[in-house]
């Protein structure tokens, strides 16, 4: 085993987190203090080229000046021959990229201002000390299983006014074509107001789930759209868009730097002014949706990666089965203190004091004593789409089951006809289909969700889902009259 694979000065590796084409990130314990860290290497035969040995040590350069609670921490930078490395704190959790499109969907504008608050606050503490990261996009930023925001790859920043750390002069283009300023596809000189382009589409991308122009354009027709063309109007995709977050992301992503916020301070103050219509999500109702969601995801679909970032490289890296507290979850006890929470999606601060239990998960979904998750349109060929909904959102839930006689009948039929035949195959088909008759005769399970806003959401079982689905009930009606109590 080579010295990188087993260790690197006083951490021991534990495994491989991800490679990419610049490099690889190993997760590491240190020997003598037991913490955790996230070692990015350089490929050796990269380290050997000088002008990316200084891009290495120029992000270490930049990393070390940074210390706030949003941004992915460096522990050390470490050279070990013509080997480099980057020792940095270790973030479990998944990209925001990930969170939008594989765990919560678009955020609501009000979670996307919970999150782009503390984003806006790590660029802010950034900006202020003269780096620029150039390549701000969801996949760069990190939602941990704690509801945090941590913002990672400072890979091409670089510090405006310092030619000694600056290494990329005017003329060259860097970053994510997608996410780019106008004056960054002309590569002209930029500052922080070209990452405040970046997170106007940023912001754009978690509200709709896509990118403002098309995918499928070649890199000249994209880069002209950018230096040219407004972005799509948001109602376009989100109709219910308001106006006010229209205004944010058109003065966040005009074409002239001089009519964009000109500071992430800014771009807060406007993203949480008092006009914007309708209740906001508090900060704690915001992180407890964060972590359930992150959390439920990982209960139903175990991680295969760990999700660290290397340049070049994969994304996603596992979030430590461990830290899937739901999981393991003491069954609940009777809930005396417990208010309900209103349509709004919103809980009482004495219901959210208390400690979430998961009661059950089966075939129809989760119940804890505070959620519910369940797969709309579940039918007996297809899974249905995910769905979570507070307890206070869900009037009723309906049981009912049904035989399919005729299709029974028909069957039993078949088999009889094959039967009659006599032969060896026929015999074989024929207790096939006298299998699919009894199936057929026996009862299917199908539960209907009741909202509050009057959708009814019906989920169907086979028959030996029929115990399932009653556990189900019993238990999602039961934490539904406990709310009505009290």
């Amino acid at each position: 085993m080579s010295q990188q694979q087993t260790g690197i000065g006083y951490y021991k590796i534990e495994k491989t987190l991800g490679t990419g084409g610049m490099g690889t990130v190993y997760l590491a314990t240190h020997t003598q203090i037991g913490r955790q860290a996230a070692i990015k290497g350089l490929k050796p035969h990269l380290a050997k080229n000088p002008d990316i040995r200084m891009r290495f040590k120029n992000e270490a350069a930049l990393m070390a000046k940074l210390h706030h609670p949003n941004i992915v921490d460096l522990y050390d930078y470490v050279e070990l021959g013509e080997n480099l490395f980057l020792v940095m704190e270790y973030v479990q959790g998944v990209t925001l990229e990930q969170y939008t499109s594989e765990i919560s969907g678009p955020l609501s504008e009000s979670q996307a201002k919970r999150v782009f608050a503390k984003i806006l606050d790590a660029f802010a503490y950034a900006h202020q000390r003269g780096i620029v990261h150039r390549d701000i996009k969801p996949a760069n930023i990190m939602i941990t299983q704690m509801g945090d925001v941590k913002i990672m790859d400072f890979g091409i920043a670089k510090m405006v006014d310092n030619q000694e750390i600056n290494l990329t002069q005017a003329g060259v283009r860097l970053g994510t074509i997608y996410y780019m300023s106008p004056e960054q596809i002309r590569a002209w000189e930029i500052d922080a107001r070209s990452d405040i382009f970046s997170l106007g589409i940023t912001l754009f991308e978690i509200l709709t789930g896509k990118l403002p122009y098309s995918e499928e354009l070649g890199e000249y027709d994209l880069s002209q759209k950018i230096v040219n063309d407004p972005l799509p109007r948001l109602k376009e995709f989100l109709p219910a868009a308001s106006s006010h977050m229209q205004k944010i992301i058109d003065k966040a992503t005009a074409k002239d730097p001089d009519h964009r916020f000109q500071n992430a301070e800014q771009f807060k103050k406007a993203l949480f002014d008092a006009t914007l219509l309708g209740k906001q999500e508090t900060e704690e109702e915001h992180l407890h949706q964060v972590v359930w969601n992150i959390n439920q995801e990982q209960l139903v679909h175990p991680p295969k990666k760990h999700l660290q970032q290397v340049e070049g490289s994969p994304t996603n890296t596992p979030m430590s089965s461990e830290t899937a507290e739901i999981e393991n979850l003491p069954t609940a006890q009777p809930e005396k203190n417990a208010d309900p929470i209103d349509q709004s999606s919103t809980e009482s601060p004495q219901f959210k004091a208390e400690k979430e239990e998961l009661l059950l998960k089966n075939y129809f979904g989760i119940v804890s004593t505070r959620r519910v998750q369940y797969f709309r349109n579940q039918d007996l060929f297809e899974k249905g789409k995910k769905e979570r909904l507070f307890l206070s959102q869900v009037i009723d839930v309906e049981y009912s089951s049904r035989r399919e006689l005729l299709a029974g009948a028909v069957f039993m039929l078949i088999a009889a006809g094959l039967f009659i035949l006599g032969h060896v195959i026929t015999y074989v088909l024929a207790i096939s289909f006298l299998f699919f008759s009894i199936v057929c005769f026996s009862h299917f399970p199908s539960l209907t969700v009741v909202r509050k806003d009057g959708k009814k959401v019906k989920m169907k079982g086979w028959p030996w889902h029929l115990k399932q689905s009653k556990k189900f009930l019993v238990s999602l009606r039961s934490q539904l009259s406990k709310k009505k109590r009290f």
